[in-house]
């Protein structure tokens, strides 16, 4: 039994050995075949890419120069368009460093594809920051629209629908000189697509340079008019300002004297005279005034409403959460696009990102405190209300702010910031703006021009005041005849529920307006 015993001891000791062996000799043998094989080369592989964008390059400088072109001034600039990207071409086979620099700021496919990223944006800085000997650098962005055959390929793979990837365009930074214009490049872009492929569409948005090296257009006149508006508002505020701080003393040396004199209590107060329209009109513009209106929180008045301040309060703080998410949520999924569909079941991002409902609750406060202070006036004047000056009020409280952003937005807001999206981004308070912002004036740019709105959040500023212009009638008829006027209200109330429920359902619409699985 313990011959046995040891003689399975010694086999179990030969077969370890042997096994410590193989494994040796096996670690041995990949270490010789790594010491004999060649070496990756990463500069090997940045090259060939390089080398594929180049020809690619090449081929775009030669587009369409076979054809017959009309000699004008369209065509020189598109040759010397071409010109330029032939140089270009050229630097870079011969290791340029400003032709490899722009090359490697180009952006090209990565990752994610099969996740719906299709925007590849380059290194915008690196492209404006190149100078040549001719030239500089210059980034545009291309959108390429896809053909049906390759986003059908693109869906089998992934199993995504092939209408995600037609509808979404394919972003492509890219890297020219700058002596190529946004129309000289699409002409280009173009002729090289017709070569390849039919289908294929390319479309350069816009290109951006150096602001060193571009002449931008300032719209003086526009810039003028805004600096001249500030300017006076800026001269009202210190003169109020200096007013009312000498006014202030003065009047108070004033009563010192009355009260030594006379020993007497002063007759006026300076916080309780009845000041002149002028004078009233001049101190509205003084900052200390200003700034102790704005830091009062006391609610002891008589025609304050409390609950308000709280509802006020969370509303906002809600609105701003909503629409902080709401303008970033293309850059938070940005690597992966259709992470945005997973967010529609998370309950805590529905109660932030659906947060348009928290402005009902500013429709209802709004439309609460119009109808109690008109009911009051309405008793006060025996049903008599001057609708030109009720009109006025609200006309001159709420368009001055919105003018002042709007003239910041169209004339200074593009030279604060850069950037490959900055221009797109800021459309809204840019472009738009420009072309649009009379139809602001008027409060009814949530009806004219709303692909493009002006200051789109600002909707709710066109709402609120159309409400506030029926107002006046629907709280008469309530006081002239409560019950007719209950009535229509109830009709209205009804009728807009309604409508909603029956374009909801006909349309598919969802419960929801922000991220959900339809949108």
């Amino acid at each position: 039994m313990q011959r046995s015993i040891g003689i399975t001891r010694n086999i179990q000791t030969i077969e370890m050995k042997l096994s410590l062996s193989l494994l040796i000799l096996v670690l041995v043998m990949v270490i010789i075949d790594h010491v004999h094989a060649e070496p990756f080369d990463i500069s090997r592989v940045w090259f060939q890419h390089t080398n594929q964008i180049v020809h690619v390059y090449d081929q775009l400088s030669r587009s369409g120069t076979n054809r017959t072109e009309q000699v004008d001034n369209k065509a020189i600039q598109v040759e010397q368009c071409r010109s330029s990207m032939r140089q270009l071409v050229q630097d870079a086979k011969q290791g340029q460093y400003y032709a490899n620099k722009m090359i490697d700021s180009i952006g090209r496919p990565t990752s994610g594809i099969l996740e719906g990223r299709l925007t590849y944006l380059g290194q915008y800085d690196e492209c404006i920051a190149t100078k040549g000997e001719n030239f500089v650098g210059k980034y545009c962005i291309a959108h390429i629209q896809l053909p049906r055959n390759v986003s059908q390929t693109l869906a089998k793979i992934s199993g995504i629908s092939s209408s995600l990837y037609q509808n979404l365009p394919v972003k492509l930074g890219v890297c020219l000189p700058s002596t190529c214009s946004t129309e000289d490049v699409n002409t280009i872009a173009q002729q090289f697509s017709q070569m390849f492929e039919p289908a294929l569409s390319v479309r350069v948005v816009e290109c951006m340079e150096n602001d060193s090296n571009q002449s931008q257009t300032l719209h003086y006149v526009s810039f003028g008019i805004f600096c001249g508006i500030c300017s006076v508002l800026c001269l009202f505020v210190l003169v109020a300002t200096i007013f009312e701080y000498f006014s202030r003393h003065f009047h108070c040396s004033q009563s010192q004297l009355i009260l030594n004199s006379k020993h007497l209590e002063p007759k006026t107060d300076y916080q309780t005279e009845t000041l002149s329209i002028k004078r009233q009109l001049l101190l509205a513009f003084s900052v200390r005034e200003n700034l102790k209106k704005i830091f009062t929180v006391s609610t002891t008045s008589s025609d304050s409403i409390g609950v308000f301040h709280g509802i006020k309060f969370i509303a906002m703080i809600w609105i701003i959460f909503s629409h902080s998410i709401s303008f970033s949520s293309q850059w938070m999924n940005f690597n992966n696009p259709l992470d945005i569909r997973k967010t529609s079941h998370n309950l805590f991002s529905q109660v932030i990102v659906n947060g348009t409902f928290s402005v009902d609750c500013f429709f209802f406060i709004s439309g609460y405190l119009v109808t109690h202070i008109l009911l009051k006036h309405l008793q006060q004047t025996n049903d008599k209300l001057n609708l030109s000056l009720f009109y006025l009020k609200r006309y001159l409280r709420m368009t001055p702010t919105m003018m002042v952003t709007i003239g910041f937005g169209a004339t200074l807001l593009r030279y604060f910031g850069s950037g490959p999206e900055w221009t797109n981004s800021t459309a809204m308070f840019d472009s738009w703006c420009r072309s649009n912002w009379w139809v602001n004036s008027l409060y009814i740019h949530n009806f004219v021009h709303i692909d493009n709105m002006c200051l789109s959040h600002s909707w709710y500023s066109a709402v609120d005041t159309q409400f506030y212009m029926i107002s006046p009638f629907l709280v008469m008829l309530l006081s002239r005849r409560p019950g007719l006027g209950v009535g229509l209200c109830v009709f209205l109330l009804t009728s807009s529920v309604g409508i909603t429920w029956v374009l909801t359902i006909l349309n598919n619409y969802p419960a929801v307006p922000y991220f959900n699985d339809i949108m």
